[in-house]
């Protein structure tokens, strides 16, 4: 008798476990077929749209000559908007195109090459750069020209 009961109470707890795992997969495959529905549910919209919405790489530019700003797609160069720039992104930096150093200038006093940039205080007592420039005598002109 008591060997029944023991075997009795081992397959109560085999069918318990078995009820649990059940269970437990039940909801696993719940839980996937909520997601299939819901692609199902998204790619139909698109059909039905006959549009595709997903995220893709842009690059905003600022259009040279203008204040306008333009989005680009990266992958099809395609223009998505053109707007007018913003009074921040209006404020970067301008790149100039920096003369050889080896060019010289004339002015009235004769041949001037550029000498580097040093700081200079403005009127107001704060420090400003400002392009300094170095005259070059006639002669030492006449003389790096081979005259």
């Amino acid at each position: 008798m008591a060997l029944l009961n023991s075997q009795l109470l081992d397959l109560l707890d085999e069918d318990e476990r078995l009820e649990e795992k059940g269970k437990a997969q039940a909801k696993t495959i719940k839980s996937k077929r909520d997601a299939v529905n819901a692609e199902m549910r998204e790619l139909r919209d698109q059909l039905r749209e006959a549009k595709v919405t997903r995220t893709v790489r842009c690059r905003l530019e600022l259009v040279r000559g203008t204040t306008n700003m333009q989005v680009i797609r990266c992958d099809t160069g395609e223009i998505l908007e053109t707007r007018a720039a913003t009074h921040d992104e209006l404020q970067c930096a301008i790149a100039f195109e920096k003369p050889p150093a080896e060019t010289t200038f004339t002015d009235a006093n004769g041949p001037v090459v550029p000498a580097p940039e040093a700081a200079a205080i403005d009127p107001e007592g704060s420090a400003v750069d400002r392009p300094k420039r170095a005259s070059v005598p006639p002669a030492m002109a006449q003389a790096e020209a081979g005259l």
